[in-house]
């Protein structure tokens, strides 16, 4: 149903995205599990396509300018949040004040990770890396 109390089909919905914070240190969080939601959900025009943030939403605050964001690594726990708010530009603290420039650069900054992650090459790329080849590569380096 919409916001009017009318019925939705299929026929009306372009895409399904599906946005995951992933929290590896949960004592719940499972690999595999997240493996078999990536090959499942991995086209937004049937069941949706999954899109996950490693390890959590925090990660896409973890720049500093004085370091290569190619260098930063996250550590999967507990405590990362804390480590990011005291490791991150002021400008990235919160994202209700980010403009079009600073989520501009910073999805320019992890599209460069991505492909460094993937292909080792820090660089921007317009071709797609899909979700799944990411996840592989992340568990593997």
């Amino acid at each position: 149903m919409d916001k009017n109390g009318n019925t939705v089909t299929s026929a009306s919905v372009s895409g399904i995205y599906l946005f995951f914070d992933y929290d590896n240190h949960a004592t719940n969080a499972d690999d595999n599990k997240l493996f078999k939601m990536l090959e499942l959900f991995n086209n937004e025009t049937e069941k949706g396509k999954l899109f996950i943030s490693y390890p959590m939403v925090e990660a896409l605050q973890h720049i500093k300018s004085d370091i290569s964001f190619k260098n930063i690594v996250a550590k999967c726990e507990k405590a990362y949040k804390r480590e990011v708010k005291a490791n991150c530009d002021d400008e990235f603290l919160h994202f209700n004040d980010y403009s079009i420039d600073t989520w501009n650069y910073l999805i320019k900054q992890h599209i460069r990770k991505a492909n460094f992650i993937v292909n080792n090459r820090y660089e921007y790329q317009n071709e797609i890396i899909e979700q799944l080849q990411i996840f592989e590569n992340q568990k593997e380096k």
